[in-house]
């Protein structure tokens, strides 16, 4: 697989997003409403937003629903010569990068992760060899400590990161922390890093079709047809429930009533805080009396799926699916050799 030179690396572009979100309000009308009921009844994570908060954020509004029913680096800097310093038989990319030899480098993250594209990874290549000269010896640089730049405690904390953003709505901040969070496990030998991989390629598919959601203006059958496929991106348990409610909300709106019953049972399946539950049952009453959708979406919910990273459409089982060699990414066949979408650093 052919791999990408180090020349002429660019620097990193980070896209800020703010959110302004409005206050919580004080009434509440179940007979009005589905929407300003607390979201976090059972969540752990602290401190939380206020749940009107989060659910502006989220674009939950589902106030408009009626459901009156009675119950039932640096760009100058210049590499080393390989070969300049020491572990010149290592089969470590970590150790390679401290001594300076980046080409073997390249050579172990090609056959080793599949990496292909290394423009990406300038700054965390010149963070390892540059941390790595305060701990030079008189003969040999001290490899550990240099792998030591990149944890799995640090990673940790960067995965809380996303979490947080996440929670409050910041998408185009929670994808950047997610996206660099997945490359520096490229650094990183641990044997939990296979999942926090994991966790960071489904938020990144998740929120990079939210994001997509949010722009649209004049397709209502996109519209649903996203918020249904964030629904199966494998995410913490409360933001689960988020995607769910919003699923269960923006369906419910363009009456596709079948798809919005079944994102209310799924929904009512994670034990969701009381009221939540309580609109989730009066919802189900509703569209188990209309049972159809309105408009044609790519979804059924009755077959297993995973979701196309690059047409965000789904790939039902049993249908043709390549993968990024990294990241595990899913995406049908017809975009095999082109770069993930994911870790944009490996080639499907």
């Amino acid at each position: 697989m052919p791999v990408t030179s180090l020349v002429d690396w660019p620097q990193l572009q980070t896209t800020k997003r703010t959110f302004k979100l409005d206050e919580p309000s004080e009434n509440y009308n179940v007979a009005e409403t589905l929407e300003t009921d607390e979201v976090f009844g059972d969540r752990t994570v602290a401190p939380a937003p206020a749940a009107a908060d989060i659910e502006t954020g989220w674009d939950i509004d589902d106030a408009e629903l009626q459901i009156d029913v009675e119950l039932q680096n640096d760009a100058e800097f210049m590499p080393p010569q390989p070969g300049s310093s020491g572990a010149p038989n290592s089969q470590n990319a970590v150790e390679q990068i401290a001594a300076g030899n980046f080409e073997r480098a390249i050579q172990l993250l090609n056959k080793q992760k599949g990496i292909s594209s290394f423009a990406t990874l300038k700054p965390m290549f010149m963070d390892i060899y540059t941390g790595s000269q305060s701990v030079l010896t008189a003969q040999s640089i001290l490899p550990n400590q240099s792998a030591q730049m990149y944890s799995m405690a640090s990673a940790l904390e960067k995965l809380q990161q996303g979490y947080d953003a996440t929670t409050n709505a910041q998408f185009a901040d929670a994808l950047h922390i997610f996206r660099q969070l997945l490359l520096s496990l490229i650094f990183i030998s641990d044997d939990d890093t296979d999942e926090v991989l994991a966790v960071c390629r489904e938020y990144i598919l998740g929120i990079s079709m939210e994001l997509e959601r949010a722009a649209i203006t004049d397709n209502p059958a996109r519209l649903v047809e996203l918020a249904a496929y964030f629904t199966h991106c494998q995410l913490r348990t409360d933001h689960e429930k988020l995607s769910l409610r919003l699923a269960m909300t923006t369906a419910y709106k363009h009456k596709c009533f079948k798809a919005a019953g079944e994102f209310a049972q799924r929904l009512l399946d994670l034990a969701p805080a009381p009221q939540v539950a309580d609109k989730a049952r009066k919802l189900i009453t509703i569209c188990d009396r209309q049972s159809r959708d309105s408009l044609e979406i790519n979804y059924d919910a009755q077959k297993p799926l995973v979701i196309c990273a690059a047409s965000h459409t789904p790939i039902y089982q049993g249908e043709a699916a390549a993968n990024c060699p990294y990241c595990q990414a899913s995406y049908k066949p017809e975009y095999r050799g082109n770069l993930c979408h994911i870790c944009t650093v490996a080639k499907i």
